[in-house]
C-alpha cells in the first residue's frame, strides 16, 4: 500500500473524533497523497499505530532521522512527542535519501515523489511539505521542506524554519519565503510558481 497514492484510508469520528481546530480537509477519507498534501494528522496517527512504535523507532534510528525518544504505543512522536530534527540535519537526510544512501525501496521513493510533488513546469518539479505547531504562549512554528527536480540535473533539497508571535505570522511565509530563497539561488526561475 505504500506505494498506491490511490488507496482510500477512512477516517473513523469514533476513533478519531474532530477537534475544534480541525480544518474540514481533514473530516474526510484520505489517500496518501491527500493526506499528505492536506497534513492530515488522523491519517498518519493510524499508520504509526500500525507500525509501532517499538518499529517506528529502530527504522528512524537506522534512517538516522534526528534525535528520537518514543513513548511506547506513541501515535504522535512526530506532534513535539519525542522527534526531533534540526533544519540541517534535515536537509542532510532528505540529500541522502534521494541519493540512495536512506535504505528505502524504490516504490517508497514514487510514493513521496507523487505525494510530495507540488508544483511543476519548465522542467522544474518542486517537492515540498508544510508543517508546524504552537509553543505554550500561543506563538507559532512552521516550516517548509522540499526538493526542486530539474532536468539533467541532481536535486537540490532545501528546508525553511520559522517562528511568529501567532499562526497567521507563519502560516503563508514558509512557502512564500522558500520560493523567494529558492529563485534567488536560482533553483528556480523568476517567478515559478507564483500565483
Amino acid at each position: 500500500m505504500a506505494n498506491d497514492l490511490g488507496a482510500i484510508r477512512q477516517w473513523d469520528p469514533i476513533r478519531r473524533p474532530p477537534k475544534a481546530f480541525w480544518p474540514d480537509a481533514w473530516k474526510q477519507d484520505h489517500t496518501l497523497k491527500s493526506a499528505f498534501q492536506a497534513s492530515v494528522v488522523w491519517y498518519f496517527k493510524d499508520i504509526a499505530q500500525e507500525v509501532g512504535s517499538d518499529e517506528y523507532a529502530e527504522i528512524l534510528s537506522d534512517w538516522g532521522y534526528g534525535t528520537l525518544s518514543i513513548p511506547e504505543g506513541s501515535d504522535d512522536f512526530w506532534l513535539g512527542n519525542g522527534l526531533d530534527i534540526s533544519v540541517a540535519d534535515q536537509v542532510d537526510f532528505l540529500s541522502r535519501l534521494l541519493s540512495g544512501g536512506v535504505p528505502v525501496s524504490q516504490n517508497s521513493l514514487v510514493a513521496l515523489s507523487q505525494a510530495s510533488a507540488a508544483e511543476s513546469g519548465l522542467g522544474i518539479t518542486l517537492h515540498g511539505k508544510t508543517g508546524g505547531g504552537f509553543h505554550e504562549d500561543g506563538s507559532a512554528e512552521g516550516w517548509y521542506v522540499g526538493w526542486v527536480t530539474r532536468e539533467g540535473r541532481a536535486p537540490a533539497v532545501f528546508a525553511l524554519y520559522a517562528e511568529g508571535v501567532n499562526w497567521a505570522a507563519i502560516r503563508d511565509f514558509r512557502k512564500t519565503s522558500a520560493l523567494t530563497l529558492l529563485t534567488t539561488c536560482g533553483l528556480l526561475p523568476e517567478k515559478a510558481f507564483r500565483t
